[in-house]
């Protein structure tokens, strides 16, 4: 549990941080930057694919959904956080004011939000993977599969795992994970398509 409230609050940190950085105009052209390196980085994860404009004719439809479907999520979490929002602002307000740390009802109640909408996003996350697997194996080849299996080492992501013993699928699944339903991708997969 204190795992746990430890990453909630530097969750909270980095998004406080984010929205501060937010607001230059300096930041925006970061961002900006930012996100072509990672269009670069997502190509040279796509192009060994070789998808034809066919494939990506299908795939794009059931990506499209999932994009959907992460946006509606994403709408649900913020009505949510919306009905907690009086209670942590009281409790922000009087820890400024009166230096009253948090109380552990107020901290038991975000906790246990943040764990519920996580569980709800990998849930998510996990219809969406099956979903493009499933279009993925019966859109590509063997050879394409195995491109996209060996695109990159998941140790790059994370270098506690080991994915020595992964299968194909296994492999496939965490690539569409990591590449196909990143947001930086669905530009260049549309402009792929044409």
């Amino acid at each position: 549990m204190r795992k746990f409230a430890l990453s909630v609050v530097t969750a909270c940190l980095l998004a406080s941080s984010q929205v501060a950085f937010a607001q230059s105009d300096s930041s925006k052209r970061s961002d900006e930057l930012f996100t072509k390196m990672r269009q670069v980085d997502m190509l040279s994860q796509i192009l060994p694919a070789v998808f034809t404009t066919d494939q990506l004719k299908k795939i794009l439809p059931v990506l499209e959904k999932c994009r959907k479907v992460v946006r509606d999520t994403e709408a649900k979490e913020v009505t949510v956080m919306t009905a907690l929002e009086a209670m942590v602002d009281r409790s922000i307000k009087a820890g400024i004011d009166k230096k009253q740390m948090p109380k552990g009802d107020v901290k038991a109640k975000i906790s246990t939000t943040v764990r519920l909408l996580t569980s709800i996003r990998e849930s998510v996350t996990q219809d969406n993977v099956s979903k493009l697997y499933e279009v993925l194996k019966a859109e590509l080849n063997a050879g394409q599969l195995r491109a996209i299996a060996n695109a990159f080492s998941p140790k790059s992501i994370d270098p506690k795992l080991d994915s020595k013993n992964w299968t194909q699928e296994k492999k496939v699944k965490f690539w569409i994970r990591v590449v196909l339903l990143d947001p930086a991708s669905y530009p260049l997969l549309v402009k792929l398509s044409r």
